[in-house]
Formats: C-alpha cells, structure tokens, sequence
C-alpha cells in the first residue's frame, strides 16, 4: 500500500480516498501535521467524529473534503434545547465557509436503531438543516447520521435485507428525512466483521470478504457480486426501496480490516489485500450493481489508537509517528 499512497500523491484518483480521523490515543501528531501528511499522501476527504477546533483551523484552505461530525453527547441538546444547533452553527461551521469544504454533517457515531438516542437523530437532524437553510452559502452541506449493519435484520443475500422491524418506528422517519433533501446514507460496512460473525458466510471463501475476486462469487437473482463491499451496500439500497426511498446514494462512512495478533483473520496480509482492493476500486470509480454513482468509501482510520477498545485500536493507516503501516 506504500506503492500505492505514494504513486497517487498529487494524482488523485477519480473517486478520492477518504480517511477517518478518529482521535481516541494520546500519542498523535498535531493537527496540522495530520493534514499535511494527508494532503501529502493523497488522501482527499477527512472524517471528523467530533468538530476539534484544530483540525478545523489546519483544514481551512485545504482542498480536502470533509465530514463533520456531530459528538452523541449533544445529539439530545441538538434536538430539544432552544438554541443549541444555532450556537453550534455558529461555533463550528459559520467561522469557516468558504475556508473548509464541508460537505456533511453526521450527527452521531455507533448509534444502533434501537438505542434510545437514536429517537432523537430526525430532530436533531431537523434543527441543524434549519439554521444551515437560513445561509445561502450553508446550503450545500448536508445533514445526515451514519448507521450499521444492525439497523438490518438481514444482510445476505442483498435482495433478502431489510430495516429491522422491531425499529422501524425509529428507522423509517430517518429515511425519509434522507430522501427529503440530505440524500446520502452513510454506512459503516465492514466485510470482516460480517465474514467473521455472520454464518451466512460460512460457505463463500475469504476473497469475497478481501475484495480480491474478479469473478461472481454470490448470485442473487439476475445480480452477481465479486465481492462483500458491495453486497452491504445494496443490502442497504434494497432495504430503503422497501419502504419506498430510490433516490438516496449510500457512502460507506468507515470500512478496514485489523491487524490483531492471534485472530487467524486479521493477519497484516488480509489487512493490506483489504485496503488496497479498496484503493483500487476508488481509482477505478467502481459502484455496486444496485448503484447509480460511484460509492464514496472512508478508510477507518487514520491512525492507529492507543486508547481505543478492543479490536478498534488496531485499525489504521499510519502509525502515531506518521509512519506507513504497510
């Protein structure tokens, strides 16, 4: 992957990459040595999980693209307290129009449909699309909030999936706001969890998960698919049509695969074979079979955290020290 980052420095493929910037470590470089190493590396769309004023400030007159995002600690002050999403405007998007590409607001982060938070997403979403309206120079940064493969009750084969009906009270408003006027799902997919997870898989092999077959690997219907990544992209597309929502394209907000030691699957081969398929796919503009558009793509993450749970900490880009992991 070294290779590849390098050769696409400052030639930035049809569809550029995108990188999360999660922050739960306390050994990364500033900020603006952070976007400079993506700018650097050809990286030109960043996910913030939260808006750090020094990320926003080393982002001004980047070029680079950029998710903002909304903390699930003031998604309920966002929806029900006067005045809130205002100062939040104010506070992290106003002072940097024109400076920052903004080009979303993802209110939340893990919120599963079935949380109580999630209850609070559509006015949330509603008081930030308010106040944005209410600037011309706002109005092309769409409100949105990422979601999982949990929301579905099923994820294979993609024609199967749908929206789990034991939420659809919560999940079906979402949609809709969706549709009316933020028209993009983000979606966290991750093939290795599923793979690893889900008995469905147990019969296909690991390249459907890696992304590494030319060849139909699942046939669903009159489709077939090389690959997982785009089997969990339509599982989404095929579960808004059923509630009735067509027009709305779906980004995949966060993917990668961990290098854990002593997890037979997450091998630093797997992880590289991953990431680089996924680079590939982003150079060749590729799209799932149910897409119209490209699929944006987000690499979680940037760097590797220190601070992070579990297996989390063990998905990243670079090391704390800027070195290549790959």
């Amino acid at each position: 992957m070294k290779f590849y980052l390098d050769m696409h420095a400052g030639a930035f493929p049809p569809v550029s990459i995108g990188v999360t910037y999660s922050r739960l470590a306390n050994n990364l470089p500033p900020a603006q040595e952070t976007i400079d190493l993506c700018r650097q590396k050809g990286l030109r769309k960043i996910r913030l999980y939260k808006p750090h004023k020094d990320a926003l400030n080393a982002l001004q007159h980047s070029a680079l693209e950029v998710i903002l995002g909304v903390g699930n600690e003031d998604i309920v002050k966002l929806a029900f307290t006067k005045g809130f999403a205002e100062n939040w405007v104010n506070t992290y998007v106003r002072p940097y129009k024109g400076a920052v590409g903004f080009t979303m607001i993802a209110v939340g982060h893990g919120i599963n449909p079935g949380d109580r938070l999630a209850q609070a997403l559509v006015p949330a979403m509603q008081a930030l699309k308010d106040i944005l309206h209410t600037d011309e120079e706002l109005l092309t940064i769409y409100v949105t909030t990422p979601v999982n493969i949990n929301w579905l009750s099923e994820i294979h084969p993609p024609s199967a999936a749908t929206f789990d009906a034991r939420y659809m009270i919560t999940i079906k408003p979402i949609v809709e706001f969706l549709q009316q006027g933020s028209p993009v799902m983000l979606c966290d997919l991750y093939p290795y969890y599923a793979y690893k997870q889900n008995p469905a898989y147990k019969d296909i092999a690991l390249d459907y998960a890696l992304h590494s077959s030319s060849t139909v690997m699942v046939q669903d219907g009159n489709i077939g698919y090389t690959n997982m990544l785009d089997g969990l992209i339509d599982a989404f597309m095929f579960a808004m049509e059923k509630v009735g929502v067509l027009d709305v394209k779906v980004y995949v907000s966060e993917t990668g695969w961990p290098i854990s030691p002593g997890v037979d699957l997450a091998t630093p081969q797997n992880a590289e074979t991953y990431i680089l398929n996924v680079f590939k796919r982003l150079s060749a503009a590729a799209k799932s079979p149910k897409s119209r558009w490209p699929n944006q793509i987000f690499i979680y993450n940037l760097y590797l955290q220190n601070q992070a749970i579990g297996e989390t900490r063990n998905f990243g880009l670079f090391r704390p020290n800027k070195q290549q992991i790959y």
